[in-house]
């Protein structure tokens, strides 16, 4: 059995997808014959390093509101942004100090070190600068280490020049779609080879429509407004969630309120049961207030995944703009029409899937063709679901191959 060093373990997030993807990780590093012995959580990523301590971020008020003052202040660490920081960075780490010295002990023990790079390698996040810290190390201390499970959006800066430079330290390279291979053969390095594999998320095992009844009939987590205690899964009905891209700075702060409260409305009229899902905390605060006003159900960011995955399972279509939870949906069937998210990633599955798919800033435009699709797919529902699941079934044979690494 291989001990394996797993960094960037995401089950600490609040967020759908992010537990989703850790847990289908751990349970395919199993399933390979590997042991984990050592984890680096997203939320310590991160979060600042502090009188020679890590600080785990967190969705609490107190924490939120200390790392955003942290931004703020001369003590922000944005995480290396060139190869010199990185080298220093990693060379502190051997001497004994720094953020990355708390891992040498376990990391020494180990023989591979796997990192799930969702949701990490785009723009200058410092949770993604970091990840190629960690490649060195693991290079400087003879393990082997691969990078899996990931979409790349390299625009220069920072995390194109660290990619640049540990591209060579890394043994294996999995993405998730093909869109992030052609960024890492264009703009990082061409002569290396790059695999790809579906999302691991895509092996998760989502509630049947019997076992989502009993749940719903006493969840805490989803959530009643009104007329909608009548909510019956065991019935149709249609999903409506957000998008990583919605009211974000970095990305001209596209506001659909208006879209949302119009496409909801008229779904509400046309296919009746409507369910309002909550994948992450920022889409709690665009569209639980729609869930208010229209008295729609709203499946909360704090639903277990099985649970999660089988309201989207189940459903007659959704409307998201998030890559994971449009993964849960296809397990089942589930027909989707895309939004726009923060990469490209939801236009790669909607190509893989015949999904439509709608630019962000077009969104407001096009809720009445959003909606007309909706009622196109309830009506081919019985083919539709056939195919989707067929090609879900294609993507979750794939995703063993991001650990491949523990078999060779």
């Amino acid at each position: 059995m291989k001990r394996v060093f797993l960094v960037n373990d995401t089950s600490d997030s609040v967020n759908w997808g992010c537990r989703a993807t850790s847990r289908a990780l751990s349970n395919l590093i199993g399933e390979a014959g590997g042991e984990i012995v050592g984890r680096v959580y997203l939320n310590r990523l991160v979060g600042p390093y502090i009188l020679g301590r890590s600080i785990p971020a967190g969705s609490s008020f107190p924490r939120r509101a200390l790392l955003a003052l942290l931004r703020r202040s001369p003590m922000h660490d944005p995480g290396p942004r060139n190869a010199g920081e990185l080298n220093r960075l990693v060379d502190r780490a051997l001497a004994g100090s720094g953020p990355l010295a708390e891992d040498i002990a376990v990391l020494r023990l180990c023989d591979v070190m796997i990192i799930n790079a969702e949701g990490s390698i785009y723009d200058s996040l410092k949770h993604g600068l970091m990840l190629f810290a960690y490649v060195r190390l693991a290079k400087r201390l003879g393990v082997k280490v691969a990078l899996v499970n990931h979409t790349a959006s390299f625009r220069g800066g920072p995390m194109a020049e660290l990619a640049r430079e540990t591209v060579d330290d890394v043994d294996d390279i999995v993405v998730r779609e093909s869109i992030s291979a052609e960024e890492w053969t264009t703009k990082i390095s061409p002569l290396r080879r790059y695999d790809i594999a579906a999302d691991v998320a895509f092996t998760t095992v989502p509630m049947n429509r019997e076992e989502l009844a009993r749940y719903c009939a006493s969840s805490p987590h989803l959530t009643p407004t009104g007329a909608s205690k009548a909510f019956d899964p065991s019935k149709p009905y249609v999903c409506v969630g957000g998008s990583s891209v919605f009211r974000r700075n970095d990305r001209g702060r596209i506001d659909p309120y208006n879209g949302y409260l119009a496409l909801c409305t008229r779904l509400r009229a046309e296919v009746g049961q409507l369910v309002v899902v909550v994948a992450d905390t920022p889409d709690g605060h665009l569209l639980r207030p729609i869930a208010e006003a229209l008295q729609l159900p709203v499946a909360e960011v704090n639903m277990p995944t099985t649970a999660a995955a089988g309201l989207l399972a189940n459903a007659s279509a959704l409307v998201s703009g998030r890559w994971h939870p449009s993964i849960l949906a296809t397990l089942g069937g589930t027909p989707c029409v895309m939004i726009e998210g923060n990469t490209h990633k939801c236009l790669a599955l909607s190509q893989l899937f015949d999904f439509p798919f709608i630019r962000a800033g077009d969104f407001n435009e096009r809720t009445s063709y959003i909606a007309d699709e909706i009622q196109r797919m309830i009506s081919q529902e019985a083919s539709l679901r056939e195919r989707t699941r067929a090609i879900a079934q294609t993507c979750r044979a794939q995703a063993p191959r991001h650990v491949r690494i523990l078999l060779s």
